[in-house]
């Protein structure tokens, strides 16, 4: 019987590597957040699901899908404090301080039949409130990442449905100007509506994310999982616009989603999880190539050295012509202090945790923990590291699970945010608002 919270598997697992990582590192702890007493979390619902280029099984939210709500850190109760109304599918998030102090939240809208858009949204944590700032188009679909350059000068986007990139000034007041550089693939959409997109989204690219080395910033890393690749750019030192160099090959069937560095930077070791495979992959990156990397470069910036599922085994085995089984993956992260990898699980419902070895980032599974509803399409870990908030898509919770940060074990607290449809969790930042 699986117990709440409880790890599905009790003996840690074979590592699968394929190579062997360099040099040893003591992992080096990332700045946290210490003794919080109640911070700010904000979560996304949907409510047009005939707008998705996937199809929810849960209950359709109204127009209020941007939702505020406060996190009490000595007992991981969530009691949610506003709503905001007026976004269509609200997404994908991510917070910003902009140079005049205003905090500001980005949100992507995902749409499949008009263009998406980016709306920033201004924070006021005294009225627990938050206020519409600016709106831009994202000129692509079901636009699904966003992501701020290393300098905090632009901001990058990925559409979904075509694979469409785009960068955008930040201004000093956290708005965007109009698109200022613009990507798209040579291979065009074949899919004509969801039906056919469900059946054949491995015929057409479909980007997911767009990630910056954290060494240099030369490049950026873009998984598609249309392809089974990671496309890597070399950035424009001045305009910052991208340039294609090449792909890297994850393999057949695994459908890349995400991908993130580890937060040591002598480690140099990045996970990409494989949404169709239901595993994460290591990687080692070769720090020479990421600094000289040029337009149309063929030089891999990263090699794999290991594969590891992120289910029990057996589970995913069975897949259909797509190379879609019982599960797909959602989100990878790795903690702050760069101990442990999360992976969340949609269709066994879990997420995985697995250690890092801290000499050479490989990984060893500590426990696959059932995150109490369906479909966890994303989690947050809060901003001090102790909690794990999971958003069940399929079953209208958003869930809080305590994280022994010594072993990585999740523990579920019985506390839960009732939500239609949750989406995504913003929970690292903003900051706390009681220390």
């Amino acid at each position: 019987m699986i117990r709440a919270g409880a790890s599905v598997l009790s003996a840690p697992r074979a590592r699968l590597a394929v190579g062997i990582v360099g040099a040893r590192h003591a992992i080096t702890a990332s700045p946290t957040v210490l003794n919080v007493k109640a911070s700010m979390v904000v979560t996304n619902s949907y409510n047009r699901f005939d707008l998705l280029p996937h199809q929810p099984k849960g209950q359709c939210a109204d127009d209020n899908t941007v939702h505020l709500a406060i996190l009490d850190h000595l007992t991981g109760e969530l009691k949610k404090q506003s709503s905001f109304a007026g976004l269509t599918n609200p997404a994908f998030m991510r917070y910003h301080q902009a140079r005049d102090g205003s905090e500001m939240i980005y949100v992507c809208t995902e749409n499949i039949q008009e263009e998406g858009t980016i709306v920033g949204l201004k924070m006021n944590k005294e009225k627990m409130s938050l206020e519409k700032a600016f709106e831009v188009s994202a000129e692509g679909y079901s636009t699904c990442y966003i992501t701020i350059n290393p300098s905090k000068t632009k901001a990058y986007i990925v559409n979904y449905w075509d694979s469409v990139l785009g960068a955008y000034d930040i201004l000093d007041n956290g708005h965007f100007s109009s698109m200022v550089t613009k990507w798209k693939p040579e291979k065009r959409m074949v899919a004509s509506d969801i039906k056919d997109h469900l059946r054949a989204r491995q015929s057409e690219p479909h980007t997911h994310a767009l990630v910056f080395d954290p060494y240099v910033g030369n490049v950026v890393y873009v998984p598609d999982l249309g392809d089974d690749t990671v496309r890597q750019f070399a950035v424009c030192p001045d305009t910052g616009a991208l340039s294609f160099a090449s792909a890297l090959s994850l393999g057949k069937h695994r459908g890349p989603r995400y991908i993130e560095f580890h937060p040591n930077p002598d480690l140099k070791v990045a996970y990409v999880v494989n949404e169709l495979a239901s595993s994460i992959s290591v990687f080692e990156a070769n720090l020479d190539v990421i600094r000289t990397l040029k337009s149309g470069d063929e030089r891999a910036t990263l090699t794999k050295v290991q594969e590891v599922s992120t289910v029990p085994p057996g589970y995913d085995d069975v897949k259909d012509e797509t190379g879609h089984g019982k599960n797909t993956c959602g989100r990878v992260m790795c903690t702050k202090d760069g101990r442990f990898v999360l992976t969340s699980n949609r269709g066994h419902d879990s997420i995985s945790v697995h250690k890092v070895d801290p000499g050479t980032g490989l990984l060893m599974e500590v426990g696959i923990y059932k995150t109490m509803g369906k479909t966890p399409r994303h989690f947050q870990l809060s901003c001090d590291g102790r909690y794990v908030l999971a958003a069940n898509q399929d079953t209208e919770t958003v869930t809080c699970f305590s994280m022994n940060q010594e072993t990585g074990e999740l523990t579920y607290t019985g506390n839960n945010l009732n939500v239609n449809s949750p989406n995504f969790v913003l929970a690292e930042a903003p900051m706390p608002l009681l220390s």
